[in-house]
């Protein structure tokens, strides 16, 4: 007999619960839900599948679906559990999703690897866990946010120059950028690969017309003074 697929969640039984809040976690397989009216298009899975809790005690996964984080963000793949009393995000899956998850000692901020903006952001608790308010209002142009903005605005125009630009005050309106500590921008990265070299000949022509090169193609639809394609 098949044993029953089993998604790990390792932050379930150790957090306190609060009915809009979600748990950013690192042992978590995949999001996870327990408030069935929060998934929106819904779908039921077969029956067999649990999810196995820091315990090793077993929940079953009723079915799956999006769940309106805030506005103009979702999450998708969010499993429903019965019985489970928290809200949890996975880091994981995130990750997959094109996202970066960043945690530092205030809290945390989920970003998107294409556009540099932050998507979310959560709070550290005294207990050592990050949440994220779902519906909070929050504004997410931090001073990080503003730099990456302006080298997008700027033609991916490299730090060092926007500094220059700024010590010069050549662009009005222009804020005091300073230089990240992270400089990897993705885009700056693709447009800068270089192809590889082609392979060396095998042999070369040792008198003309011995290797001979063309490019064959046709028969073309309009034709000739002559009626040739």
């Amino acid at each position: 007999m098949k044993e029953p697929q089993l998604e790990r969640c390792g932050i379930a039984f150790y957090a306190e619960g609060q009915e809009n809040q979600w748990y950013i976690d690192s042992g978590c397989s995949k999001h996870m839900t327990g408030d069935k009216e929060k998934i929106q298009s819904y779908s039921a899975l077969e029956k067999g599948k649990k999810a196995s809790f820091g315990n090793d005690t077993p929940a079953v996964i009723k079915g799956k679906g999006t769940v309106q984080l805030k506005e103009k963000v979702k999450a998708g793949n969010v499993l429903y559990v019965d019985g489970l009393k928290h809200n949890l995000l996975s880091v994981s899956q995130m990750c997959d999703q094109g996202t970066e998850v960043i945690f530092q000692s205030n809290g945390c901020s989920v970003r998107d690897l294409n556009t540099r903006k932050t998507v979310i952001k959560g709070i550290r608790t005294p207990n050592n866990l990050y949440i994220f308010e779902e519906g909070q209002q929050q504004c997410y142009l931090s001073k990080n946010d503003e730099h990456w903005l302006w080298h997008q605005r700027l033609g991916h125009l490299s730090f060092s120059q926007i500094r220059k630009v700024c010590k010069y005050q050549e662009i009005r309106g222009l804020p005091n950028i300073r230089i990240p500590d992270n400089t990897i921008c993705k885009s700056c990265e693709f447009d800068n690969q270089t192809r590889t070299n082609f392979p060396e000949k095998e042999r070369s022509a040792s008198r003309p017309l011995e290797l001979v090169h063309t490019d064959v193609c046709g028969p073309f639809q309009p034709v000739d003074i002559a009626e040739n394609q």
